[in-house]
């Protein structure tokens, strides 16, 4: 059983068309097969399936077999100033001195600290999981719908190749055909005028 799609039928269509016309224009069967390939809905849909289940294996290939690297990258900037206070004693243009008998002046230290203090901090974890039955059986089920959909788009491939090769040569057959019934009608007329 053949099955047409309308991809395929547009071509039909145009193969038909050109038999009419097949003294002005030419369509190989390369060029035939390529507007086939990219005008076929059924074609471009698996297609896209299939571009998707790769997508799909090729993440989870790096979720069973590759590692996870985690990062982080912080930065913290402090304004401020800092006091501290203190009492000391001062004896007369000394520091107090053991056993030294001048002025005693009671005063009061002030040390003022004012800036801005910068903090970088970077981490960076490696995770690599030695078995992950869930993670396994999904890649496993990934692959066997990505070699489905991979299949699946080469088997609707060929088939529109096989009938567009079908149509040409079907095409290309009724053409020889005519030429050669209208050799026959000629031939046959002529030996009607010689009877």
């Amino acid at each position: 059983m053949v099955k047409i799609v309308v991809g395929e039928l547009s071509v039909m269509i145009v193969l038909l068309a050109l038999s009419v016309q097949a003294e002005t224009l030419h369509l190989t069967l390369d060029d035939a097969i390529e507007m086939a390939l990219s005008d076929g809905a059924d074609i471009i849909s698996k297609e896209v399936e299939l571009t998707q289940s790769k997508a799909d294996y090729l993440s989870g290939l790096g979720g069973v077999f590759l590692p996870t690297i985690n990062t982080s990258l912080s930065f913290r900037r402090q304004w401020g100033t800092s006091y501290s206070f203190g009492d000391f004693n001062y004896y007369g243009g000394v520091d107090y001195v053991p056993g030294y008998q001048g002025e005693v002046y009671n005063s009061v230290m002030f040390n003022g600290d004012s800036g801005v203090s910068n903090t970088y901090t970077y981490s960076a974890n490696l995770t690599q999981p030695l078995v992950s039955p869930s993670a396994m059986f999904a890649y496993l089920s990934a692959r066997s719908s990505y070699r489905a959909s991979r299949l699946k788009y080469e088997d609707a491939t060929a088939g529109v190749i096989i009938g567009i090769c079908d149509a040409y040569f079907g095409v290309l057959k009724a053409g020889h055909i005519l030429e050669a019934s209208k050799r026959a009608y000629e031939s046959s007329k002529k030996h009607l005028e010689y009877a």
